[in-house]
């Protein structure tokens, strides 16, 4: 992953303003690192004050704080990731990061 050009894509979008909501989609295969850099977005989002969340399909898999994947499910994770997303886009929120396989 080359950072430098990560965070000149997010100085990019800085510039577009924050009157206009932003998303950014993930995409890889599985450990291939979506959610970590998800997560370094996101860091960089609230030093900079403004508002993000991570929407992902693996969220659907938690139970209790536990990872449970179950194959047969995913598109029902899909499905449920897309209508967490599709709310987010009327939240106040500035970013929306998309972390999925979208298999």
């Amino acid at each position: 992953m080359n950072w430098e050009k990560m965070l000149s894509f997010l100085q990019a979008m800085e510039r577009i303003g924050n009157n206009m909501k932003k998303v950014i989609l993930t995409r890889g295969c599985s450990g291939s690192g979506k959610s970590f850099l998800a997560n370094k977005l996101q860091k960089k989002t609230i030093k900079d004050n403004e508002t993000s969340v991570i929407v992902s399909a693996d969220n659907y898999y938690m139970q209790d704080g536990n990872y449970n994947w179950v194959g047969k499910y995913i598109k029902y994770a899909h499905a449920w990731c897309f209508g967490q997303f599709s709310k987010e886009l009327f939240n106040e929120t500035n970013l929306i990061i998309v972390d999925n396989t979208f298999i």
